[in-house]
């Protein structure tokens, strides 16, 4: 019964996941996996290239998708204590508003263990310059991983595209 964690060696692209993803899959084909509720697979986003405006964006979006997400992620991430979405996390609403009122200034002070665990982790801002995903299940399955990392892709491009949340607010009544 040996534990194991993969974490890529430096920030990849889209197309440079892909192959990793490939890779380690080769690699553990002979391997009995058993992941359990704690297992997930995190995903870092970028951000340093955002302005505070498209990170607010961002973050609007994701929360308006959140509990579709989470879905996506595995009927055991809705809930679980090591990925807690808004709603099971009240502190992080509190998160959201500093944030658009004091941006970067605010995100980036946010401590690891006071919001480490929300599914969407802010605390990666300061520490990374990411907005950690927390929520996806633990799978090593292509089919699942590489539409959460387009997913994940898309969020930014989206939020990057947009001028305010009210303006995403508009696409979504």
């Amino acid at each position: 019964d040996s534990r194991a964690e993969y974490v890529f060696a430096r920030p990849l692209k889209y197309g440079e996941a892909v192959k990793a993803i490939e890779e380690l899959n080769v690699v553990q084909a002979n391997a009995k996996l058993n992941f359990s509720f704690r297992t997930s697979c995190h995903v870092h986003l970028n951000v340093l290239n955002c302005t505070e405006n498209d990170l607010t964006n961002i973050l609007y979006t994701y929360y308006l998708l959140e509990n579709v997400l989470l879905r996506y992620c595995g009927e055991g991430r809705i809930g679980n204590r090591f990925c807690l979405r808004m709603s099971d996390a009240e502190d992080q609403m509190n998160n959201i508003v500093r944030h658009i009122v004091d941006g970067f200034a605010f995100s980036a002070r946010l401590e690891g263990d006071r919001v480490r665990y929300a599914a969407l982790n802010m605390a990666a801002i300061g520490k990374y310059g990411s907005i950690e995903f927390r929520s996806m299940r633990g799978t090593m399955d292509p089919k699942v991983l590489l539409p959460w990392l387009r997913i994940i892709g898309s969020l930014k491009t989206f939020g990057m595209d947009h001028k305010s949340p009210v303006e995403i607010q508009h696409k979504f009544e």
